[in-house]
């Protein structure tokens, strides 16, 4: 099995950037399989289709596992019923990826109000805060004071269309302020979709206060605008306060905008054709999307577990203990040192809903999903990226490749500026197996740079 898998890897990176970023939003269906690719082709033609069983079985009891929780909802929530975090020591709060929840600074309202009733909560001689500086003063050496952004990447491919879908969501420089009240100018929170045929939608606001994360678990959203007959029975502060809401509860409240839960994505997009245009609005021509998924995680970045539909405090140990899930660029993505940051939230998921693209609607179920986000004042100098998690005949298997040149801190130092570094992760029926620079020696060549 792994023999064949190499065989893949050496195929893939052997490809030129122009053949491998090309197929980077492709569909790996029969229809059209690429190169590396083949050997998977080779191996379902043998008696060792069986584990397509036992593949099958784990998607299988991973609904049930998810059925179980329909009954008691996985989410902690407020007063108004809204979740507000996954619940603490469960199997699925345990399958979230270190770097799930946010690392940009917020400022939307909700976090304000959950501080002062969390200081609420402190003795009386405690609740008394530092005077902090007002807004839109500089401080030194801080992340207000310098370029930030966050981005979220997902793809979601329907091997019965023969398409493939991308949802890029991001916030850039929130809470910046380039001199005393002066919002920066590149403060933007945006929605883009890839879609058939390289159509691009966006959509975006300068509002950086509509964005909201977690700072525990992925999840993250925002309302560009919500309807009518919602807004008129809140006020305009409870209407800002408002961050995640339930799926329900979204469906009825929003008018454009987005929101993803770690088991649900969802979105209305009213923008345009952001390839002929800017991301701003009312630089394109219109264009429009509405998309409502559940979604299961099957692999983060490490081992995942042979699946079950009970979830016991015992299992939750082993959780723990077995399938730790990994950072994918190593413990020093914990610090602001190496930037940007890089994190696979889902290697490998499945998504069941409904997705319209400028009028054509697509109904799936358990179609290969893929999660990832960057975060960071600075981007590569040159970067490769390849991944897939739809094979045919091999639906538990999902492979990704990534790297560049990225400059060092304190370049302007005498000796080495950059570095060059690189990784591939697999995940094949439970196990993961990763090859990067830090426990062994790596190589890879790409040419030419620069084209898709």
């Amino acid at each position: 099995m792994l023999g064949w898998i190499a065989q893949s890897i050496v195929l893939l990176l052997g490809m030129s950037v122009n053949e491998s970023l090309a197929r980077r939003h492709q569909l790996m269906a029969p229809s059209h399989q690429p190169s590396f690719v083949a050997p998977l082709q080779v191996a379902a033609n043998n008696p060792s289709l069986r584990k397509l069983d036992r593949t099958q079985a784990r998607i299988d009891d991973w609904t049930a596992l998810y059925a179980s929780f329909q009954a008691d909802s996985p989410y902690a929530v407020d007063e108004t019923g809204r979740p507000v975090g996954l619940k603490k020591d469960t199997v699925l709060a345990e399958l979230q990826t270190p770097h799930s929840g946010r690392n940009f600074r917020p400022t939307h309202p909700s976090e304000k109000r959950l501080s002062s009733r969390l200081r609420a909560l402190l003795p009386p001689w405690k609740r008394k805060q530092t005077p902090k500086p007002a807004r839109g003063k500089r401080r030194f050496l801080t992340r207000s004071n310098r370029r930030f952004t966050e981005g979220w990447y997902y793809r979601l491919t329907l091997p019965e269309y023969n398409e493939s879908f991308v949802f890029i969501f991001s916030i850039e420089d929130a809470g910046r302020w380039v001199k005393k009240g002066e919002k920066s100018p590149l403060t933007l929170a945006c929605m883009q979709l890839l879609g058939p045929n390289d159509t691009y939608l966006v959509q975006s606001d300068d509002d950086d206060t509509k964005f909201w994360g977690w700072k525990d678990a992925q999840a993250f959203g925002c309302t560009f605008q919500y309807k009518q007959d919602f807004a008129k029975g809140e006020t305009e502060k409870s209407v800002r306060d408002i961050a995640a809401m339930s799926p329900e509860e979204w469906r009825e409240a929003v008018q454009t905008g987005f929101q993803i839960l770690p088991f649900h994505l969802q979105g209305r997009l009213r923008g345009h054709d952001g390839s002929l245009g800017g991301v701003k609005a009312n630089q394109g021509k219109t264009g429009r999307a509405d998309f409502d998924m559940t979604l299961r995680p099957v692999a983060g970045w490490g081992d995942y577990p042979p699946l079950f539909s009970n979830a016991s405090a015992t299992d939750i140990d082993v959780f723990r203990r077995r399938y730790r899930q990994r950072s994918t660029a190593g413990w020093l993505a914990s610090f602001p040192v190496f930037e940007p940051h890089w994190q696979i939230t889902m290697a490998h998921a499945r998504a069941s809903g409904t997705l319209n693209w400028n009028g054509t609607t697509y109904e799936f179920q358990d179609a290969p999903f893929y999660g990832e986000k960057n975060w960071g004042g600075a981007f590569p100098i040159k970067w490769y990226w390849a991944q897939c998690n739809s094979f045919y005949g091999e639906p538990d298997l999902a492979f990704t490749a990534g790297g560049g040149i990225r400059q060092l801190p304190f370049s302007f130092l005498p000796g080495k500026q950059t570095e060059t570094l690189g990784l591939i992760g697999i995940h094949y029926e439970g196990i993961f197996y990763e090859i990067v620079p830090w426990t062994g020696e790596m190589e890879w060549e790409v040419w030419p740079w620069g084209r898709w």
